[in-house]
């Protein structure tokens, strides 16, 4: 339960946000206080995200979505 809620708050603050997260953006954006959760949120970045070279976790999907997104609204 608790990775599930980690996962969807990070899916909707990447959105919201049309940032990806370093892990200390990731457990703010999530509320993780508890040890069970803060491990939830690394769980989930380490299953579901990629750590890039400047310190982000990027989803693949969302990456995408935004690039198309700007890309259409730049025209």
């Amino acid at each position: 339960m608790l990775q599930h809620g980690a996962y969807t708050l990070l899916i909707d603050s990447c959105y919201d946000r049309e940032i990806f997260p370093t892990l200390e953006q990731a457990l703010e954006w999530t509320w993780a206080a508890s040890d069970q959760e803060i491990e939830a949120v690394k769980f989930v970045l380490s299953r579901f995200f990629s750590l890039s070279q400047d310190g982000t976790y990027v989803q693949d999907r969302i990456l995408e979505e935004l690039l198309q997104y700007h890309k259409n609204a730049d025209t």
